[in-house]
Formats: structure tokens, C-alpha cells, sequence
């Protein structure tokens, strides 16, 4: 009998999509082992602000990308955190649990927690159907909204979605964590640790990324090469541009790079979209910044041959309580993966940058302090700056390969049996 897995992830893109590429890579890698795997995501993209999918008043629609099926529903367009983006999570709901009932049963359902509602929709459709439910958390929610200060603690939106969260929490057979201390937050809160699966993010390790031929990817390039020819150190962000990316430390970088550490000739370039990316672009002109470049995001297949060409990666993080529990970022090992090093701002205990030697780490919101570590940076040599890029990789190789945390899901999910010990 073929296994089947659903996967319910509203914002999953299809492979070249440039965004949330996670559900597909562990999707396409899990059917290669024979499992029968579905995807149920918005038609509506979240970081371009697009109906992409479905035209013609169409609903819904099913199609193939390779051995990975999609579902594509129609959802309600929507810009920023209003009642609109409320009604898009709503209706993806809906819809799943509509088309669902078209579809043969399945043996396994993830729901994947970019919000609550669709791992919710994913345990109503395993219930209605027999099938084992499990629950991925990249980022908890509610406490995550508490901390960036969209959602008051203790007010009734915040009693509401913790209640759902802890109601999903106790009745997935797997809490599938990509963050490396999720049990920690499960035993403080009376939830058993036994249900826990580590399944941080990955890289396809193995792979250096094809010759971009894309517009974005072909521009991509031509960019950091005029940057280099200037003799101008390259630092990269490539990834949403959201809030929690705190991208506005970046461009204020940026400012104290180009006021206070000129002979350094430091260019920032921040590769992506979502709804901060017109604010950030009306901030760096209005601050006169001729160091930072904003480019469109690059098809996923193109984009470790891009970031490969540029000197540094940059991470930013909000300085939020909730990531005590660590991170697992897709970016900084996506930098890695490209053997380059990184400058992370954020405040994460045994952050992995600083664990690997792969870069320089400073304080959550300083952007001076970004400036001196690319500063820093500037002034090593390429083969130095390439020994700590060496050293990223080789955590990439060893904890972060696609193909081993694949079989690990598949496993934890009763999708096909664990290996034989050696």
C-alpha cells in the first residue's frame, strides 16, 4: 500500500520560487522514498503580493512539480497585518478542508505553523480522514507576536491562540521542532519532550547552484561584479523582508558604514521582497545611502551561484525573548552552503554562527556594531574571510544535509522504516 503524506503549509512555494522553499525540498526528497506526497498552499503569494496561481475565477487547482503535488486554493488578497490577512488565513482553512475530500486518504498529515490555522485545518483533515497528525513549529506562536509587540499578552486574541496552540501541541502524535530547544519550551509548559523530532532547516549540501539565466539572477550578478570592480567589499542579505528581519538595522548599518568607516568601501545588498521592502527603500533615500542596493529575489536553483560571488552574509534578528528556545534560519546556511561568512546581529544563547567560528556575531538592533564587524571583516584577507566561510560549510555538511534530515522526518512521520544500525 503507498504511504501518503499532506502537507498543509500556506505559504509553500513551488521549487525557482525564491521564498519559503522548506515544504517542497523535505516534499520532493520524501516522494523520491516512495511516499505519496500532497501540499496544500495559498495561491496567493504572501512576499510578492500576487495571485499566482489560479486565473479565471478558478477555486482551486492541482498540479505536478516533478514527483510533488500541489494544491493550489484561492485565498483573499491582502498588504500587511489587517482584518484582510486574517480573512486569507480564514479562507485557506476553508478551502483545504473543502478539497481535501477529493482526494484519496491519507496516511500522514504536517501541519506547518506559519500560522496556527493551518496546522489546525491539517488536524481536522487527519481526523476526518484516519490519518496520524504531527505539527511543525518553526516560530511559536502566539509568544513570538507577543514579543514583536503585534499581540498584547494576556489580551483575548493572545488567550485564544494559546489555547490553540497547546490544544495542537497535545494531540499530534509528532511536534516536528526546528528549533533546538522546543523541548525545553514543551516541558515548561507539561508537554512531554517524547513527542519531539529535531528537523532543523537544511541545504541541499551537494549542490553549488546553477549559472543563473533568470533576469533577477543574470542582474544579481551584474551587481556585485560592478561592486567589485570597484573594489568594494560585498555584504548580503538574500531572504524575506519582513519585520522580524529587521532589515531597517541593515540600511542604519549602512549609514554608519558610509559616515564613520568610508576607506572601507562597504556595499550592502538586500536580495528579496515582502512588505517591508518599500519602506526600506524609501529609508535608504531619504538617508542619501549610495552603498545599498536592493535587488528582486532569485529563483532558489540560481541563488547559491549568486551568493557564492558576494564577500559576507548579514543576518538580523529582533531582539525577542522567544528565541532563548535558538534559531535554525534557512539564510545562514544558505551562506554557508556558498562557503561564505556571516556578520549576525541578534541575541540567541550557543547561537550556531559563534558555536561554528563561521563568522562575527554582535548585539540584537545595533547597527554600529554590524558596521565595525563588517569593518572588521574588510580589513582580513579573502582566504581568511574563506577559512570562516570553510568552517560554516562544514557544519552544513555535517547537521544540515537536506537528504539525512528528509529520511529523519520521513521516519518520525511512520513514513517508511528507520535504517538499519550499521
Amino acid at each position: 500500500m503507498t504511504e501518503r503524506l499532506w502537507i498543509f503549509s500556506h505559504y509553500a512555494l513551488p521549487p525557482g520560487g525564491g521564498g519559503m522553499s522548506r515544504p517542497f525540498d523535505f516534499a520532493t526528497r520524501i516522494a523520491d522514498m516512495g511516499v505519496d506526497v500532497t501540499i496544500f498552499a495559498s495561491s496567493f503569494n504572501h512576499w510578492s503580493g500576487r495571485e499566482e496561481h489560479l486565473g479565471g475565477g478558478r477555486l482551486y487547482s492541482i498540479e505536478r512539480y516533478g514527483n510533488v503535488r500541489y494544491v493550489w486554493l484561492r485565498t483573499p488578497r491582502y498588504r500587511g497585518n489587517g482584518a484582510r490577512r486574517v480573512m486569507n488565513m480564514s479562507a485557506y482553512v476553508v478551502m483545504s478542508l473543502l478539497v481535501q475530500r477529493r482526494l484519496p486518504a491519507p496516511t500522514a498529515v504536517l501541519g506547518v505553523s506559519a500560522h496556527l490555522l493551518a496546522p489546525l485545518a491539517a488536524y481536522m483533515a487527519a481526523r476526518s480522514r484516519g490519518a496520524r497528525f504531527s505539527f511543525e513549529v518553526g516560530d511559536i506562536w502566539p509568544q513570538t507576536l507577543v514579543d514583536v509587540g503585534a499581540l498584547r499578552a494576556g489580551s483575548m486574541p493572545e488567550r485564544l491562540l494559546s489555547a490553540l496552540e497547546f490544544f495542537l501541541y497535545r494531540r499530534a502524535d509528532r511536534i516536528v521542532a526546528l528549533l533546538p530547544r522546543m523541548g525545553d519550551y514543551l516541558e515548561e509548559h507539561g508537554i512531554s519532550r517524547d513527542k519531539v523530532v529535531d528537523v532543523p532547516n537544511g541545504v541541499d549540501a551537494r549542490a553549488t547552484g546553477v549559472a543563473p539565466v533568470s533576469e533577477a539572477g543574470l542582474a544579481a550578478l551584474a551587481a556585485i561584479r560592478a561592486h567589485h570592480e570597484r573594489r568594494e567589499m560585498v555584504a548580503l542579505y538574500a531572504g524575506a523582508h519582513g519585520l522580524v528581519n529587521r532589515l531597517d538595522v541593515v540600511v542604519r548599518a549602512a549609514r554608519a558604514a558610509q559616515d564613520r568607516h568610508p576607506e572601507t568601501g562597504l556595499a550592502f545588498v538586500l536580495m528579496g521582497d515582502g512588505p517591508e521592502k518599500p519602506r526600506l527603500q524609501a529609508s535608504a533615500r531619504a538617508l542619501g545611502l549610495g552603498n545599498v542596493t536592493f535587488l528582486d529575489p532569485v529563483p532558489k536553483d540560481e541563488s547559491t551561484a549568486v551568493i557564492a560571488t558576494a564577500d559576507v552574509g548579514l543576518v538580523a534578528m529582533a531582539d525577542l525573548a522567544v528565541y532563548r528556545y535558538g534559531l535554525s534560519l534557512n539564510k545562514i546556511f544558505d551562506y554557508w552552503n556558498a562557503g561564505i561568512p556571516i556578520v549576525l546581529s541578534a541575541n540567541v544563547p550557543d547561537d550556531p554562527v559563534s558555536a561554528a567560528g563561521g563568522g562575527v556575531v554582535v548585539p540584537a538592533d545595533d547597527a554600529d556594531a554590524v558596521a565595525v564587524a563588517l569593518a572588521r571583516l574588510a580589513a582580513m584577507t579573502g582566504a581568511e574571510r574563506n577559512e570562516m566561510g570553510a568552517r560554516g560549510r562544514s557544519v552544513v555538511l555535517r547537521d544540515h544535509d537536506l537528504d539525512v534530515l528528509a529520511r529523519r522526518l520521513a521516519v518520525a512521520l511512520g513514513l517508511v522504516a528507520a535504517p538499519a544500525a550499521p
